[in-house]
């Protein structure tokens, strides 16, 4: 795995998938990027983050187009330390999941009916 230093990614090959910048080997402290989320999302994201004691920071990109150009919806990326990205997609993925707490309260739902 190589790290660009402009994209602040990981990536597999000699260049940035994003940017085609030669990578170099990742640093320890090296800020990576964690995923990109529309604002209350990472809002969410960065809460939960901060609970499990994994600093992050968030940079706002252009916004949204196409259905939710109305809506004034930015877009946001996150970044955690190198040290931290596992653990972080961890807490990403369970958030984000479709078994998450919304989908929790629907199966005790279903289990209540019958």
């Amino acid at each position: 795995m190589l790290y660009c230093p402009y994209c602040r990614m990981l990536f597999d090959g000699d260049t940035c998938p994003d940017c085609s910048s030669l990578g170099r080997t990742p640093a320890p402290g090296d800020f990576c990027l964690l995923t990109q989320q529309p604002g209350m999302f990472a809002r969410m994201l960065l809460d939960v983050l901060e609970q499990n004691g994994i600093e992050a920071v968030s940079q706002a990109t252009q916004g949204a187009t196409g259905i939710f150009s109305n809506m004034n919806m930015e877009i946001y990326r996150i970044y955690v330390p190198l040290e931290h990205l596992q653990q972080a997609g961890e807490l990403r993925d369970e958030l984000f999941s479709p078994d998450s707490a919304v989908g929790d309260d629907r199966a005790e739902a279903e289990e209540e009916e019958t």
